[in-house]
């Protein structure tokens, strides 16, 4: 560890000591500290507080089925540290879920976010379960990692690494919201954000316990719209290649200019 080191948070549920006690045994052989972010549970919110975050005329019109109130909940929390790392003015800050596993040199991982030559706004640090997106454009970070635009980002927010700058757009285009947060991460064009992935990821979900986050985060058994879901993904592909492309000439320009 280093002055360097950026700040690591772990959002967790209170009642969930066990998850606690995982996610501490986990990153004790890294010799990474990390803060504990009290997780808000969605049930046990108030209207006024649920009604200030999540709106339901944007969940009609941008997602296929009403959230649920752990879906509420797991928003809510990210972007509760989100804030804390605008009001703190954090360079950048790692933000881990308590279902994450270490697969890699953790250390040298995010000691490698200070090699990044350019502003940017979130990296992510692990895959969605056991799915690797396609890879559209790739380039070199260090001797060990590289940096990855995805065809598609991928779900979940299991871990990953979000600058000043990303948190603030985030929040300024989150508040309030209509989908899961990491359905809406996959919409990131519509936050002004890029997301980038580490790869290898250092970190992976671990798909042998059910998280008490990613429990939360699951939505209700509501009737899915069936043909409004389908234009929605249809809107969302062509949205996502147009603006891909766009970054990935922005990258490869960036890259040609480094060597």
């Amino acid at each position: 560890m280093t002055n360097n080191t950026p700040p690591v948070f772990l959002i967790n549920l209170d009642n969930s000591t066990d998850r606690l006690h995982e996610s501490q045994e986990r990153l004790a052989p890294t010799g990474l500290t990390f803060e504990r972010v009290s997780a808000v549970y969605g049930a046990k919110i108030s209207l006024d507080e649920k009604n200030k975050f999540y709106s339901a005329e944007l969940n009609r019109t941008q997602y296929h089925k009403p959230l649920s109130p752990g879906e509420i909940g797991c928003y809510m929390s990210h972007l509760k540290v989100l804030q804390h790392i605008v009001d703190n003015n954090i360079k950048y800050a790692v933000i881990l879920e308590d279902d994450f596993k270490v697969v890699a040199d953790l250390n040298s991982a995010i000691a490698s976010l200070s090699d990044i030559p350019f502003d940017w706004d979130m990296i992510k640090l692990a895959e969605y379960g056991n799915r690797e997106r396609p890879t559209a454009y790739e380039f070199k970070l260090n001797d060990q990692f590289n940096l990855r635009i995805q065809q598609k980002v991928s779900a979940g927010t299991c871990a990953q690494a979000v600058s000043l700058m990303g948190a603030k757009k985030i929040l300024n285009a989150s508040i309030p919201f209509g989908r899961p947060v990491d359905t809406d991460y996959q919409h990131w064009w519509e936050k002004d954000i890029e997301i980038l992935t580490l790869s290898p990821c250092p970190l992976k979900q671990d798909l042998e316990f059910d998280s008490t986050i990613a429990a939360m985060s699951k939505g209700l058994q509501f009737r899915s719209a069936f043909w409004r879901r389908k234009l929605q993904q249809m809107t969302q592909k062509l949205n996502n290649k147009k603006h891909t492309q766009r970054v990935i000439k922005k990258y490869m320009n960036l890259n040609e200019n480094r060597a």
